[in-house]
């Protein structure tokens, strides 16, 4: 089962692989001790385990006519080699869209502590499609059923986290103000390091746990010509083996 910092994580061993060479607490430097905090470990291998500062992401991609709904807004899950960039496409996914390579899961032994869920969208998004998939379109909901999806983030068959999708604010993109004829710039949150809201608990994605996130709605039929893309990031520390 999936473990949070207020549980024990990897009791000897991180992510399956036994430790051959174990470093006491009070040999560990501040950044060792920080990275076992975070994943909860008893132990922390040296030399076999390598964490960096870096997220785990998934793109997911709507053209004009396309419906979203909870079955086709789905990240982290059609990855891979063969995972289409959109719903009809030819062509794949590329590493600007997904550094996964298993469908739904952490290819063993890595692993991923969250600090933040990010989502991201295309700036010349159809002001239309943007309002109504974040549930800001109050106009649109006057005539039709209500718009707007939350966004949903499961390990195993637990949900982990749920919100508004505007909640997740992407902290990049570009922030926009004025009016420009003919387009728009319109991003979830406004580009800075800091504008993305932290997790006050952290929670860690074993190695091979299963894993998906999905946005939850009435089915939405998207307008803009330049369709809908959203790239889901899991932002925090990831584990896996030095190669």
């Amino acid at each position: 089962m999936p473990r949070n910092s207020g549980m024990g994580y990897y009791p000897g061993s991180i992510g399956g692989i036994t430790p051959t060479k174990i470093i006491p607490p009070a040999q560990m430097t501040d950044q060792q001790a920080y990275i076992v905090q975070q994943f909860q470990s008893q132990v922390y291998i040296q030399d076999q385990m390598d964490v960096q500062d870096e997220p785990i992401y998934d793109t997911v991609s709507f053209i004009t006519g396309q419906t979203m709904n909870v079955t086709t807004a789905s990240a982290f899950t059609s990855v891979g080699d063969g995972a289409p960039q959109f719903l009809t496409a030819t062509f794949n996914k590329t590493l600007a869209n997904t550094n996964m390579t298993s469908n739904g899961k952490l290819i063993a032994p890595e692993a991923q502590a969250v600090f933040q869920h990010r989502i991201a969208f295309n700036e010349n998004i159809d002001p239309r499609d943007f309002l109504s998939i974040t549930g800001a379109n109050v106009a649109a909901q006057l005539a039709t059923q209500p718009t707007g999806f939350a966004y949903v983030f499961k390990m195993g068959t637990k949900e982990y986290q749920t919100g508004p999708l505007i909640d997740y604010a992407a902290g990049g993109g570009i922030y926009f103000t004025g009016t420009a004829s003919g387009q728009s710039f319109l991003t979830n949150g406004v580009p800075c390091a800091n504008c993305a809201e932290s997790l006050s608990v952290n929670v860690v994605i074993e190695n091979e746990e299963t894993f998906k996130a999905n946005l939850v709605g009435n089915a939405y039929v998207v307008l803009g010509a330049n369709g809908i893309t959203m790239k889901f990031q899991l932002m925090g520390l990831h584990a896996r083996p030095i190669r």
